[in-house]
């Protein structure tokens, strides 16, 4: 977890996290887009057969797709501790609908979770989500959200920010006053419109 909450003069409790609940459904997403696409000239990541996994087909997949994603964002708002290590076998039922519910989509289901967590669990996942948000520029938009929020006279303002790997493709979503996700490439292409769209949270919650 990224916490810059001992900055001096603070007046914003900012909490940074590469979930692994919301990343797990991005895993998902990309396998399915990846699948459902004729000619993608840059696939997803991952880039992987999963046509035998029993993902559910187009039209249900985006349906349930978008239930369980505002359904996981409530859960991570509500309780602090629902995302851990463990949140896919201790909610697994939950995860599952994404997939039939047939022999296929049991393996899939299993293959999924273990394949997500063998990279997600090593440096190259999870650390180095987080790391690269510290190291390209969460600093900086936490001192341009403090010097906004002086400005606008808005003190002890908390935020959290959950930081996912890849773009959440399927459909359109925006921040609250309290939290957002922050897919990791925004950080390095439009660092200026974050910070304006996390301001607008704050300003009219």
């Amino acid at each position: 977890m990224f916490d810059l909450n001992n900055a001096k003069n603070n007046q914003l409790h900012l909490e940074t996290i590469a979930p692994y609940s919301l990343n797990y459904l991005i895993f998902i997403q990309n396998l399915f887009l990846n699948n459902n696409s004729n000619n993608n000239p840059q696939p997803l990541f991952p880039d992987f057969n999963s046509l035998s996994w029993g993902i559910l087909p187009k039209g249900k997949f985006d349906i349930k797709f978008k239930e369980i994603w505002n359904e996981v964002i409530y859960k991570n708002v509500q309780n602090q501790y629902y995302d851990s290590n463990g949140v896919l076998e201790n909610d697994g039922s939950f995860y599952r609908q994404l997939f039939d519910r047939n022999v296929n989509g049991e393996f899939g289901f299993s293959e999924s979770v273990k394949l997500f967590l063998s990279w997600w669990n090593g440096f190259y996942g999870k650390i180095a989500i987080e790391r690269l948000f510290e190291s390209g520029g969460g600093q900086e938009i936490y001192n341009e959200l403090s010097k906004s929020l002086k400005l606008y006279n808005l003190n002890n303002s908390q935020f959290k920010i959950n930081i996912i790997y890849d773009k959440q493709r399927l459909f359109s979503t925006t921040s609250s006053s309290s939290y957002a996700v922050l897919p990791i490439q925004e950080l390095f292409l439009n660092r200026t419109e974050i910070v304006s769209n996390l301001l607008e949270g704050f300003k009219n919650p």
